[in-house]
């Protein structure tokens, strides 16, 4: 479906009018994407003692700006305070962040060593499923979004933030060229191996020069990990050629079922609002602020998530004692309910594309 989406100026941007094609849910399996319950409450343990020492430490800056719209985060409000990390929303933008983050060191030192963080990406036993249910579907989704944007099937893409190699590789098999950037020497071994592919361990924001011209950049859930989220729109628009190209962001929402689902579970949280993973949360405003300051008007949409997932996840947490078979058929009734999520855009998750903006 075609919406008008009406972005208010403020000190950062005119008001701009865009036209966004919308998709709603996604078929997606996700009994066979993620591990057990045993396994979750293991990650969930390890993430909150982390997280808790990293908050504890001197590695913490103040955010005095907020990193979207650049309003004063002295006006932002307390939203959630998770794992010693309180999240704060900007009054002009509707932007969520963490207000006293890690420091950019801290955090690309982390992205670069720590393998805990990769292992649910790179796991050889979920290559297939991984290929076949998340980097396809993504990559038929913008293929059809360039060919209706630009009447041609796109070339080439720039995959930043790679991990594992799933979607570069998933794209070379359809005869694109692709490469891929990532930090993690630990994917970049995993790539290697089971892709045969070398990714590049390029700092993006000061080398995308160096990588050439592509028809697609790609974010798949990067940007809400960055201190810099535009700048690494803007980069990604400089490595568009001229006017044609899309950059495609995926990145968390706040408003969702998904949020609110964990800020009742707070200290057994695996995902979404990991407040070292997550410094930037999202809401539509937000991202398309981000964009527009960027340089880039959206032109799609894909609105799909795991809330429902989310939900069974902490409830099984919490079941000891509960009959097994019981449990899986709530379970099993509880996955249903996603559709409905999608539909009422309640969604914890959001893919936005946007293409160059034309100046006036």
């Amino acid at each position: 479906m075609k919406e008008e989406w009406l972005l208010p100026s403020n000190d950062l941007v005119r008001e701009v009018s865009c036209n966004v094609q919308v998709r709603i849910g996604k078929d997606l399996n996700l009994r066979r994407l993620k591990g057990s319950h045993d396994q979750h409450s293991a990650k969930a343990e390890e993430i909150r003692r982390s997280r808790s020492t990293l908050y504890e430490s001197n590695e913490i800056e103040p955010v005095t700006f907020c990193p979207v719209c650049g309003a004063s985060s002295e006006t932002s409000t307390p939203r959630a305070t998770i794992m010693g990390a309180t999240y704060h929303q900007c009054r002009q933008c509707s932007h969520v962040f963490v207000k006293d983050r890690p420091t950019r060191g801290a955090l690309e030192r982390f992205y670069r060593e720590n393998k805990e963080y990769a292992i649910c990406y790179a796991d050889p036993n979920s290559i297939a499923v991984r290929i076949e249910e998340i980097a396809i579907p993504k990559l038929k989704w913008i293929t059809e979004v360039f060919r209706e944007r630009f009447g041609r099937e796109p070339r080439s893409v720039l995959d930043v933030g790679a991990g594992a190699g799933h979607f570069v590789f998933a794209a070379e098999q359809r005869g694109l060229r692709a490469v891929g950037v990532e930090l993690s020497e630990s994917a970049r071994a995993f790539a290697r191996e089971h892709f045969r592919m070398e990714l590049q361990p390029v700092d993006f924001l000061n080398s995308s020069a160096s990588l050439g011209t592509f028809d697609i950049v790609s974010f798949w859930g990067l940007i809400e990990h960055t201190t810099q989220p535009v700048e690494f729109l803007r980069a990604a628009r400089s490595c568009l050629a001229g006017q044609t190209g899309l950059v495609i962001a995926e990145v968390p929402r706040w408003t969702s079922l998904g949020t609110a689902v964990q800020l009742e579970f707070l200290n057994t949280i695996t995902r979404h609002l990991d407040p070292l993973g997550h410094i930037n949360v999202f809401t539509d405003s937000s991202l398309a602020t981000a964009f527009v300051v960027g340089g880039l008007s959206p032109v799609a949409a894909w609105y799909y998530g795991m809330d429902a997932y989310e939900l069974i996840t902490q409830l099984a947490m919490r079941s000891a004692g509960v009959n097994d078979g019981e449990f899986a058929d709530v379970a099993n009734h509880l996955l249903r309910l996603q559709p409905w999520i999608d539909r009422a855009r309640m969604t914890d998750e959001i893919i936005l594309a946007g293409c160059p903006l034309r100046e006036e």
